[in-house]
């Protein structure tokens, strides 16, 4: 894909340039890139460019958008999709939901690792395990999702079903897509080594920052767990993606917190069965992410005052 340009709804031009392939990075098993998003007038963006797996998360993101639903502040940012010759394709185009473009097309989305070279960027992605928010059969159906296979799959699929009996809600790491044998054994591994850690490392999300820093979070996912309540969509399989930056030179760390994978998300015009059971499961579960924040905080707050980020981590 080469010398894509295009308007956005404001009239802004971009165009796009620098194209990299990101190496051993995918989300699920779709290869991404890392490019540079050039405006008209002289700004620059650094975005990723991601093959479009199924034409469902291109449709959801650009709706989402278009109508200014709560969910686009808590999403990466969404700058569009384009076929496999670098053509736009407006909302029309994407909403016929057209499956030939699965595989042969590309929707270009903020990068949220950014890329200043002072800035350490640590990102750790939760997925939802709420038994309502696993893959839904009609859904699948609607969206025109292929059947998966294979023993990965089957793996996944078992902890993602364990887990939503637990109290937390939440799974990490996730298994990617990976392209040979022994990443897949290591990926396994990985993914069974790390599974019961996942209370302790949502927990470390919050370890590191001031209580100021602490205190923006909860009212980020405060936020967010509205706007998840009031949106239109509701997003089975989903994640939430931590993103910690420390700053090499003020020393100061922050933590943004992103919703993702929006592949099997759906707008509730659908009329999917189970799409206000899947809000209120997802409403819930960052209810509980609420909390541990918000204990976490509280334990802070009652500290002497010589007490500082950096003695807690």
């Amino acid at each position: 894909m080469n010398n894509v340009n295009f308007n956005d709804p404001d009239g802004i031009n971009y165009s796009i340039a620098g194209i990299e392939d990101i190496k051993g990075q995918f989300a699920g098993s779709s290869p991404q890139f890392k490019a540079t998003l050039r405006t008209s007038n002289g700004a620059q963006r650094s975005v990723r460019v991601k093959h479009i797996k199924n034409v469902n998360e291109a449709v959801v993101n650009q709706r989402i958008f278009a109508l200014n639903d709560p969910l686009k502040s808590h999403l990466p940012c969404f700058y569009g999709a384009f076929d496999k010759e670098g053509r736009h394709l407006d909302g029309k185009s994407l909403e016929k939901r057209v499956i030939s473009l699965d595989g042969h097309g590309y929707t270009i989305m903020e990068d949220l690792k950014g890329s200043a070279s002072h800035i350490e960027t640590e990102m750790s992605d939760f997925k939802f395990v709420r038994s309502e928010l696993l893959e839904h059969h009609e859904e699948n159906e609607v969206h025109g999702h292929r059947p998966k296979k294979g023993l990965i799959t089957k793996i996944r699929h078992f902890i993602r079903r364990f887990f939503s009996f637990c109290s937390l809600n939440f799974v990490h790491p996730k298994i990617r897509g990976s392209l040979t044998l022994l990443d897949k054994i290591k990926n396994v591994w990985n993914y069974l080594r790390g599974m019961m850690g996942t209370e302790e490392k949502l927990k470390s999300q919050f370890e590191g920052l001031s209580q100021d820093e602490l205190q923006k979070t909860v009212v980020q996912l405060r936020k967010m767990k509205e706007d998840v309540e009031n949106s239109n969509f509701t997003f089975p399989d989903g994640s939430l993606l931590f993103i910690k930056k420390k700053n090499r030179i003020s020393r100061e760390t922050t933590l943004d917190i992103r919703l993702i994978d929006m592949n099997h998300a759906m707008e509730k015009s659908e009329n999917i069965q189970g799409f206000d059971g899947m809000k209120k499961a997802a409403v819930e579960t960052l209810g509980e992410l609420i909390r541990m924040a918000s204990k976490i905080e509280s334990a802070r707050s009652v500290q002497p005052p010589f007490y500082t980020a950096a003695s807690a981590a």
